[in-house]
């Protein structure tokens, strides 16, 4: 049943899952999630969820749920770093897809690509005076130089 007890947890009364967990099935599930980032090589957080028989992004809920559970928040953060580094790798290995991989890097671990733009007018509404103009120009160029 979708939504329904963890794997090999017994059936809640009435169906549904708890409101509030007790800490030790936190502490298993973060034993279980450990377990299984460290032994598989595909580290998808909704493939746990569902071989477990959690509602999709439960983790996530139960770690903004339980913030004072430290031992699952670990265990969520570990996680999401190996996806995350499991990401990277492989798309620059190019064993995988580039703009799939850039697409999951910017959706799911918010990795985005940014320009910065400086723009800097001589000529505008506000009063600027040659010195002040130069300096901008430095600033400006010392950036680009930076990006390089």
């Amino acid at each position: 049943m979708p939504g329904g007890a963890p794997k090999g947890h017994p059936p809640y009364p009435g169906g549904g899952r708890p409101v509030k967990y007790t800490k030790e099935v936190l502490d298993d599930l973060a034993d279980k999630l450990n377990h299984w980032v460290d032994t598989t090589d595909f580290v998808w957080l909704d493939l746990f969820e569902h071989e477990y028989n959690l509602y999709h992004a439960a983790l996530c809920d139960l770690v903004k749920r339980n913030p004072d559970h430290t031992k699952l928040s670990y265990a969520y953060q570990r996680a999401k770093r190996k996806q995350k580094a499991f990401l990277v790798q492989n798309g620059l290995l190019k064993k995988h897809d580039s703009p799939l991989t850039k697409f999951l890097l910017s959706a799911v671990h918010g990795m985005k690509e940014s320009t910065e733009q400086i723009v800097v007018q001589k000529e505008s509404h506000l009063p600027i005076d040659d010195e002040d103009y130069e300096k901008a120009i430095k600033y400006k160029e010392s950036k680009c130089n930076k990006s390089k």
